[in-house]
């Protein structure tokens, strides 16, 4: 034999023997590869394969997906899915190119004759995948004739709904990085396709830490109005974040309501799991009494919380409460809790806080009606002194003291925030430039809206000496 002949024979041998291990390895171990191993296999494989067999377009389709996945999504969350949502600076040109590089591959697959034989749910994911694109693009009724975004999300709908949960699980993806954005964008993507329960809860809470409560609350109505979740877990997370979205919005006795579901829940959950009963349940309901100033509910409540779980935050709670009553003076008894113990508490209170906080520092919300400002709701301001007040409380430190000075500088409280500035100055000494810095920045701020310019710019001027660098750093709790 022809040694051309040898090493046709070798080729072929090759190809095929790389086919079925490329066949393989997609159906065992892709799946369970990280994306950066995942993705080579995948371009090797769309090489190797001839363009006409079902399997390329397959690959073809993973590959667009994990694509999709890899692009950075805008930073500015549009109220509808059909306005333009590209990033804004130098690396936009780059998601723009990538987003239509996907979308003509995507195009391909459908259009492919090869693409008839594939099933239901592959065709489903690819008009799911066209779609994103198209609203990521801001494309509407575009030159290849294929309609807008929304259709393709519907006919992804028409094929296969449970095509939704690749861009669901997406979406929790971004949720658990705290990234609620992109997490709030890609579950509305998979509302479209499929208006799931999950899907709703999801938005919601990516909603409720946007500060969006009417938008939240809209969500878990929706998921509400599918039926109460068989999960008993389920149940008390839906009914207790619409309770917190309530008590955001002022609407206390619905909040109240609907916290008393999320305990029986709550309780009904410890069937299944005997010793994880969800504490934060009952924070909050100690969060709803305070707000509403019911005081000996507060105590009462938190006084039979304790007779079941030893706790810091009912403990506080239940202090605090006799304290509004004129039964303490002094917080002594918090002495029975560590350092740890009260810092947790004071922790737990601010990441109710700071989210507001931070959104009308940053002038992404406002008070009062503002150009291209989210306007939060009437009460805002009192269940902000409520958290800071308690926060300081627990902590006594310098930390919650600034907390309580942030808010005083949103109630225009000027004299207030720089007294509490001063005090939680002097709390912290000599111990942490970046903390001074921070005070000293608010500190100008104070003294500039109080008209002392010159003590505004020493104040500024100190906290540069001591390391500040720009206002984000104001947002920053600990160092």
């Amino acid at each position: 034999m022809k040694a051309f002949d040898k090493l046709q024979i070798f080729l072929v041998t090759a190809l095929l023997g790389s086919l079925c291990f490329f066949q393989i390895a997609g159906t065992f171990f892709r799946g369970d590869l990280p994306s950066n191993l995942r993705k080579p296999l995948l371009l090797l494989q769309t090489k190797a394969l001839p363009s006409h067999l079902p399997l390329r377009l397959k690959t073809e389709l993973e590959l667009a997906e994990l694509e999709l996945g890899e692009l950075a999504l805008s930073k500015n969350t549009p109220k509808q899915t059909t306005t333009e949502r590209l990033p804004k600076g130098p690396g936009s040109m780059l998601i723009k190119q990538g987003l239509e590089k996907i979308r003509q591959r995507l195009n391909l697959i459908l259009q492919e004759p090869a693409g008839k034989s594939l099933g239901k749910n592959v065709k489903a994911r690819a008009y799911a995948g066209r779609g994103e694109c198209k609203i990521r693009l801001g494309l509407n009724n575009n030159s290849d004739g294929d309609g807008d975004g929304e259709s393709d999300l519907k006919k992804a709908s028409e094929l296969d709904p449970g095509c939704a949960q690749n861009i669901h699980e997406r979406a929790y993806q971004a949720l658990t990085m705290e990234d609620y954005e992109d997490g709030e964008f890609l579950e509305t993507l998979a509302i479209k396709i499929s208006p799931q329960v999950k899907y709703y809860f999801n938005r919601a809470v990516a909603r409720y830490e946007l500060c969006r409560y009417q938008e939240a609350l809209q969500d878990f109505d929706a998921a509400l109005a599918q039926g109460e979740p068989s999960k008993a877990e389920t149940r008390r997370n839906l009914h207790r974040y619409r309770a917190q979205t309530l008590d955001a919005l002022g609407r206390l006795d619905e909040a109240r309501v609907a916290i008393k579901k999320a305990e029986k829940a709550a309780w009904e959950a410890l069937q299944t799991s005997p010793d994880d009963l969800d504490l934060f349940t009952f924070y909050d309901e100690g969060l709803i009494l305070a707000r509403q100033g019911d005081f000996q509910a507060l105590v009462d409540r938190m006084q039979e919380m304790q007779k079941r779980r030893k706790d810091a935050v009912f403990q506080t709670f239940y202090l605090f409460g006799m304290t509004k009553l004129g039964r303490l003076k002094h917080k002594d008894s918090l002495d029975s809790l560590d350092a740890d113990e009260l810092i947790g508490v004071r922790e737990f209170l601010e990441t109710k806080l700071e989210p507001v906080l931070e959104a009308l520092e940053s002038d992404k919300a406002s008070l009062k009606p503002a150009s291209n400002a989210l306007v939060l709701p009437p009460g805002t301001l009192a269940r902000l002194r409520l958290l800071a007040d308690l926060a300081y409380f627990a902590a006594q430190d310098c930390n919650s003291l600034a907390d309580c000075a942030r808010v005083s500088l949103q109630e225009g409280d000027y004299k207030r925030a720089v007294e509490e500035l001063s005090k939680a100055e002097d709390m912290n000494g000599s111990v942490n430039n970046h903390v001074t810095a921070r005070l000293e920045y608010l500190k100008a701020q104070a003294y500039e809206k109080l008209g002392l310019k010159r003590e505004a710019e020493k104040a500024l001027q100190t906290a540069k000496d001591f390391g500040y660098k720009s206002p984000a750093q104001i947002n920053l709790i600990s160092p």
